[in-house]
């Protein structure tokens, strides 16, 4: 994402980033904790398969614009006819204001964020919404997903 980039934005930034020097990190500590397993994505982006549904995860700021559904929802379109890897659940954060829509067939997850009334979150996308997280429960057999915001 854009809050721990340690180099401007451009080719693998992502990489040069706290927030990937940390996963790391935190990697390493739990190691020895055999319930526990890392994902690190190596990209701007990860496809992550749970039960019979696709993720595509994402900070965020790759979608562009600063309006967030809007923006949100045309990354996702695009992205949609673009990826060579097929999702059905886009999760992103980076607009500090939560969302749950559908766009066509897939389903998108705008986050929360832990911060309230921030300086971005007023003067950037121009909305204030409490702090919070969101859960996915995905359910075995049909497609069900349960929606949870967890306020802080």
């Amino acid at each position: 994402g854009n809050h721990g980039r340690m180099v401007e934005k451009g080719e693998g930034y992502y990489l040069n980033n706290w927030d990937y020097i940390t996963y790391h990190h935190m990697a390493q500590l739990c190691s020895q904790q055999s319930r526990i397993s890392w994902h690190i994505p190596e990209d701007w982006y990860t496809i992550l398969p749970v039960r019979h549904v696709n993720l595509l995860i994402t900070h965020g700021d790759s979608c562009g614009g600063s309006d967030g559904v809007s923006s949100v929802k045309r990354a996702a379109l695009k992205w949609s006819a673009a990826m060579q890897h097929s999702w059905d659940v886009l999760i992103c954060g980076h607009f500090h204001n939560p969302a749950w829509f559908a766009v066509n067939d897939k389903w998108v997850s705008i986050c929360g964020t832990v911060c309230s009334g921030d300086d971005f979150s007023l003067r950037v996308v121009k909305e204030q919404t409490p702090p919070s997280q969101r859960i996915l429960v995905i359910k075995e057999g049909n497609y069900t997903i349960q929606v949870t915001d967890v306020r802080l």
